[in-house]
């Protein structure tokens, strides 16, 4: 899926969430690097355009280990000794990335490094994309509409 797509969805789960974590600014920052992070191996991605990360991709093809529930959870782990909240957002974040993708045709390959694909039946950018695009678009508005006095609440709680 595309960029916008994954972020859209995103959105979407941290208007549905926002609520239920404590530290608002880590898990939305946290859900929103996570979302795009498995797409580093991808020198056509928005974070894969950056020199610094081309060596990723040269060693871990597009589509490998970084887009498995194994690598998802092995850093999860790792970040739970720091932060439980930033753990849960990344996994979820990451989560969600890799399930999205595993809607493509292309698929993903979700135990690393076992080979078993998930693949579905959209193609990345197509008519099927840009329709789920749209409906998350007017979903998300209505959640931001809906949750507009929560958020009001939360900013007025920051300023004082």
């Amino acid at each position: 899926m595309l960029t916008r797509t994954h972020l859209a969805i995103s959105i979407f789960f941290i208007l549905l969430f926002f609520p239920f974590f404590e530290n608002k600014f880590v898990f939305c920052g946290v859900m929103f690097v996570s979302t795009l992070l498995p797409d580093i191996d991808s020198s056509r991605s928005k974070l894969g355009k950056n020199f610094l990360l081309r060596p990723l991709q040269f060693f871990f093809g597009h589509r490998g280990i970084l887009h498995s529930f194994t690598f998802a959870l092995m850093v999860s782990m790792l970040i739970f000794f720091f932060s439980q909240e930033a753990s849960i957002a990344f996994f979820f974040g990451y989560g969600l990335h890799l399930l999205v993708d595993s809607l493509t045709v292309r698929g993903i390959t979700p135990l690393y490094p076992i080979s078993k694909k998930w693949k579905g039946v959209i193609k990345t950018g197509g008519w099927s994309e840009v329709i789920i695009f749209v409906i998350l678009i007017l979903v998300n508005i209505a959640l931001l509409i809906f949750r507009l006095p929560f958020l009001f609440n939360f900013i007025t709680y920051l300023i004082n």
